[in-house]
This record gives C-alpha cells, sequence and structure tokens, in this order.
C-alpha cells in the first residue's frame, strides 16, 4: 500500500476509535457507591504510604482493591505455590519483585470492605474515621520523549542484527510523556477504561517507593484455573480495531503470522525443556484486546492429570521475559535492548496481576500502561521487529498502543 494511504486509513482509523471511545467513556457514569469505597480506600492508602492495588478481570464486571498495611514484600524469587493470596507486581528486568498482601480487601461484587483476620484495631479504625480528600503522588524525574527519527533508527538497527543472524526477532520499545492535572483523578479514569476496554486487564499499582502504574493489557502470561488447569497465550501481530468490525473477516501479512508463530513456538519449546507433552493447543484465532486486534493461541495443561504441581512456577521463570516483548532468542535479543534502548523499561513489560484468590492466579504481561507521577505520566509502548518490518509502520503502532491509554483516560 502506498505510503499516503496508509497514513490516510491509520488517521480514519484513530478519528472513528476515538468516537467509540469516547461513547464508552461517556457510558461510564461513576458506579457511585463503588466509586465512592474506592476513592476512600486510595486516599486512605496513599497517606499511610500504604500499597494498593485495583483491578477488573477480562470480560468480568467485579472490582477488586486490596491494601497492604505492612507496604509490601521484595521477593527474591517468585514460587507461586508459597505465596498467600495477594498480588504480583514484577519488573521487566530490574526492579522490586513487589507482592501486595490484601489486610484490606473491596470487592464490588460483594458491596463490601473485609479486614483481614487479626489486623491491628487500630488500622480498622483510623481507616473508618479517616475522611482524607487529598492526592498524594510522588514529583516525577525529568523525561525525554523517544523520537520518531531514533525509534525508526532503532527499529533498522534491530532488521540489520536480524538479517545478520544475531536473533530472529526483537521489541524495541518507546517512551512518551503526558501531562496530567495534580488532581488526576485515578478511579474515575480506571472506571472508564474498565468500561471501554471490557476485554482487558485493568488495573492501578502504587507501591512506596516502588511506583505507580495504570493500564489496560491484553496479553495472559499464565493463568491458573481452581489449582487444576494451567494456561498460558501467544498474542502478536497488531491491527486497529475499529466498532462492528468482524475479527474472523481479517486478514493477516504474513510478517504478523510469522511473528505470532515465533511465539508459539517459544511456548512450546518451554514446555520441551520440562519434558511436558500433554497439552492442548487452539488458535491462532483473531481476537479483539482493547483498541486493538491480535492473534491469539491458547496452551492448556491439566495440572492434576500431569502431576506437575509447580508448573506455575516453573513457566513462570521460563517464559519471562516472553519473546512477544522481548525477542528470539532471549539471550541475544535482551542484550541488543538493553545496548540500544536509552530508557528503563522498569515495571512496563513485566508482570502482574491476582494470585492465590479462590485457588485461581491470574498473571498478565504489563502492556498499554503506564507510571503516573504528581504532574506528568511516562506510556510505554513496544513493537515486534522482525526481517519483514516496515520502520514506519512499526512507529505507528506504537503510537496506536499508547493510544489504548490516550484515547480514553482525562489527561491535562
Amino acid at each position: 500500500m502506498h505510503q499516503s494511504n496508509y497514513d490516510g486509513n491509520y488517521r480514519q482509523s484513530i478519528n472513528m476509535e476515538k468516537e467509540f471511545v469516547k461513547e464508552a467513556a461517556e457510558k461510564s457514569a461513576s458506579e457511585t457507591g463503588t466509586g465512592k469505597k474506592l476513592n476512600k480506600l486510595l486516599r486512605f492508602s496513599e497517606q499511610n504510604e500504604y500499597a494498593t492495588a485495583i483491578w477488573r478481570l477480562p470480560n468480568e464486571s467485579d472490582t477488586h482493591q486490596i491494601i497492604d498495611t505492612n507496604g509490601f514484600q521484595s521477593l527474591e524469587d517468585v514460587d507461586l505455590e508459597k505465596l498467600g493470596k495477594g498480588f504480583l507486581f514484577c519488573p521487566y528486568d530490574q526492579g522490586e519483585k513487589a507482592f501486595i498482601k490484601g489486610d484490606i480487601h473491596y470487592s464490588s461484587a460483594k458491596e463490601k470492605i473485609e479486614f483481614r483476620e487479626g489486623l491491628d484495631p487500630a488500622i480498622i479504625e483510623n481507616y473508618q474515621n479517616d475522611q482524607t480528600t487529598e492526592t498524594k503522588r510522588m514529583e516525577g524525574p525529568e523525561v525525554t520523549d523517544t523520537s520518531k527519527a531514533d525509534f525508526i533508527q532503532l527499529v533498522k538497527r534491530s532488521i540489520s542484527q536480524i538479517t545478520e543472524d544475531r536473533f530472529q526477532k526483537v521489541v524495541p520499545s518507546k517512551v512518551k510523556k503526558v501531562e496530567i492535572s495534580p488532581d488526576f483523578d485515578i478511579i474515575e479514569n480506571f472506571q472508564i477504561l474498565t468500561k471501554a476496554y471490557p476485554r482487558a486487564f485493568v488495573f492501578y499499582v502504587s507501591i512506596p517507593s516502588v511506583g505507580t502504574w495504570m493500564g489496560a493489557t491484553p496479553e495472559t502470561l499464565i493463568e491458573i484455573e481452581n489449582g487444576s488447569v494451567f494456561r498460558t497465550v501467544s498474542l502478536a501481530g497488531t491491527q486497529k480495531y475499529v466498532d462492528k468490525m468482524n475479527p474472523s473477516d481479517i486478514a493477516w501479512t504474513q510478517k504478523d503470522i510469522e511473528e505470532q508463530a515465533m511465539v508459539s513456538r517459544y511456548i512450546i519449546n518451554c514446555f520441551k525443556k520440562i519434558r511436558l507433552r500433554e497439552f492442548s493447543e487452539r488458535g491462532p484465532k483473531t481476537v479483539v484486546a482493547a483498541n486493538l486486534m491480535h492473534l491469539k493461541t491458547i496452551f492448556e495443561v491439566n495440572i492434576k492429570e500431569t502431576g506437575f504441581y509447580n508448573l506455575g512456577t516453573v513457566m513462570l521463570e521460563l517464559l519471562h521475559p516472553t519473546s512477544a516483548v522481548c525477542g528470539m532468542p532471549k539471550e541475544n535479543a535482551s542484550s541488543f535492548l538493553k545496548a540500544n534502548e536509552e530508557h528503563q523499561r522498569k515495571y512496563y513489560s513485566g508482570f502482574l496481576g491476582p494470585v492465590n484468590n479462590n485457588e485461581d492466579t491470574h498473571l498478565f504481561v504489563n502492556l498499554r500502561c503506564m507510571e503516573i507521577f504528581k504532574n506528568h505520566a511516562v506510556l510505554y509502548a513496544g513493537s515486534g521487529i522482525t526481517e519483514d518490518s516496515d520502520p514506519e509502520k512499526e512507529w505507528l503502532e506504537t503510537e496506536m498502543k499508547c493510544n489504548t491509554l490516550l484515547n480514553v483516560i482525562k489527561t491535562k
């Protein structure tokens, strides 16, 4: 397709998307009961410098919030089977592996706040008497946006390395700074995201000394259902989703098909490393994730039938960082990114989610996300590069991914 036509179609789809998400946002008229409870819990955690996590699972309506009154537990290694009930927040590479336990837990489905048995009564009384309305957030560091020229040059270097057989795929990323108001309403924007993107994992995490993040990610890293079924997915390839599109009618380029196949092969190779042969594979098929479409394949293992009771922990260590956020082979792609990306990823492309909640664990790759400071937010986005990549289109893909948040949230 001629580039001017490509740009025109891209911008037309962006305008259509803005109308779609604007309508979704307008429908989000604050769920007053839930909104008030979440706001009170959030202000309470901020003022007392407690760690907190708020989330809504894909295709569900129940919003959860937990508060850890001891801050958080810093982990050297993640052992899912030994962790209690709580929320994991782990970086891409460098940073604290944080576990937030639920001293205080709110569920919108239950419409009640529960306090952990044995929690200091003074904390409960402090919460019940708390009247705080102030927002308390960190001043942020100076951030320089990744320019289009710099990103395109990085894509070209990536392609050059691929043609020299250093790796088959690599996923460079960029940062984008946006101004926000000091009174940026976390709960209002969280609820807007849940309404606009019902198929995404929508989250807010704030941990003193670690960071404050919000996002709507499409990508499952691992799931454990009822302690007996393990799932992971390969998700790759990107196209714009416009309302009322039929995903089954979408055509994919050879580049997208091969990129998704690479991620699937990576997962299968992980199974081979641990000599696991009893797994099912469904896909690939086109799925809608937030404002985009991807190719997705689901892999499933019956934990009890295989007797592999620590499969979640073993696969988590093997999968992260996945080829969808790093590249293949992992070691070479990772070395290239460390040497060539000019920013720290921090928790972007790490993983997060609730663990051991009624024997269910849901961990997601931290994509379509932003780090929040007092007066600005920093958005992160990446693009999978193969030998067939077009640098200009890869830049536009990162812009589309940033728009997952920018077309919905209320910035300055």
